[in-house]
């Protein structure tokens, strides 16, 4: 119940005030009753007639409020009264001052999951990986069809042989002599009996073999009348094969020949035999 010790503390106070109510009319009451100095009885309105021989006096005036009297005792606690109609509520007092913080609480059990978010917008690109490791290889696969054949390329190989059945006297600074033509593939045109024209430009390989005979000797590769570096073989030993070779560029248009460069003059010998090569000039294109 609200307000128990406000209620006692009200019903107590009327308790009291009823008392002294009580005491007051019990006085009046008393006062009342009681015949004034005269013997008339103020209840009634009737003056006593004055006994023979007694002085007739008279009610003075009321005489002053004599000095409050020493508190009494307290008087019994009265029965608790009825209650009172309830108050009105009174105005909202101020706020307090917020008190200290708390100690945190044991953590409560985990709720349920809530539903899934719309997703985000999508984040720019990572910084690029490492390199994986390179994985196992695959099985080969099934063979492709066969393409369709390309275009003919320039053909990048000639040759050029010269064979006699007798001895060849070749004067130094004098050109080899070729009197066969073999396989040619167009990359040369042969002049007789010494000359080869050069028709596709690129990088070229030169092989010759020269038998000489009872003397030995040396031979070179000249191009546009100038020999080149690097072309010059040769042998003192005489019946013996003399090979060389060189790899050079050639421009469309260059002339070579092979070339006796021993100082002397040279027999070339077939050796035995009417069909026996005596001197063989090879031209190789490589691009």
């Amino acid at each position: 119940m609200p307000f128990p010790h406000a209620r006692k503390r009200l019903a107590i106070g009327l308790s009291l005030a009823l008392s002294s109510v009580s005491s007051l009319l019990a006085a009046e009451t008393a006062q009342s009753a009681a015949p004034d100095a005269t013997g008339s009885d103020p209840r009634s309105g009737d003056k006593a007639e004055p006994s023979a021989g007694t002085a007739v006096s008279h009610r003075g005036p009321r005489g002053k409020r004599g000095p409050r009297g020493a508190r009494g005792p307290q008087g019994a606690t009265g029965a608790t009264g009825l209650r009172g109609v309830t108050g009105a509520t009174g105005a909202a007092g101020t706020t307090g001052a917020t008190g200290a913080t708390g100690s945190i609480g044991a953590q409560g059990a985990t709720g349920a999951t809530g539903a899934t978010g719309a997703s985000g917008a999508t984040g720019d690109p990572g910084a690029t990986g490492a390199t994986g490791a390179t994985g196992a290889t695959g099985a080969t696969g099934a063979t492709g069809p066969t393409g369709a054949t390309g275009a003919t390329g320039p053909s990048s190989f000639g040759f050029a042989s010269a064979s006699n059945s007798s001895d060849v006297v070749i004067l130094d600074g004098d050109q080899v002599p070729f009197t066969i033509l073999g396989a040619n593939s167009g990359i040369v045109i042969f002049a007789p009996p010494s000359l080869f024209t050069v028709t596709q430009a690129g990088s070229y390989r030169i092989d010759y073999v020269v038998t000489v005979g009872n003397t030995g000797g040396s031979f070179a590769i000249n191009v546009n009348g100038v020999e080149v570096p690097g072309s010059r073989f040769g042998s003192d030993a005489g019946n013996t094969s003399i090979p060389g070779q060189v790899i050079l560029d050639l421009a469309a248009g260059d002339i070579v020949e092979l070339v006796n460069r021993s100082g002397h003059i040279v027999d070339v010998d077939s050796g035995n035999g009417d069909t026996n090569v005596a001197a063989s000039l090879v031209f190789e294109r490589l691009d």
